[in-house]
């Protein structure tokens, strides 16, 4: 298997029963949009970074996660 993308590291720990909450791939997707961002259009990353941080709904994600994987 190639170990390399995340489709293929999500699939190789669920074949070795690690459980993978929808919500990492929903909270993943922003992480990785400011990771890979060009910055073409030469507008600050961090203001659409931050606000999206703000949106209560991603911030409730955040919330529901951190309960439940940090005892």
């Amino acid at each position: 298997m190639n170990e390399h993308g995340t489709t293929n590291k999500i699939l190789y720990a669920e074949e070795l029963g690690i459980f993978w909450p929808e919500t990492f791939n929903l909270l993943g997707l922003i992480y990785n949009d400011y990771l890979h961002t060009d910055n073409k259009s030469k507008t600050d990353s961090r203001e659409t970074f931050y606000s999206r941080l703000e949106n209560n709904t991603i911030r409730e994600m955040i919330k529901n996660v951190v309960k439940q994987f940090h005892a």
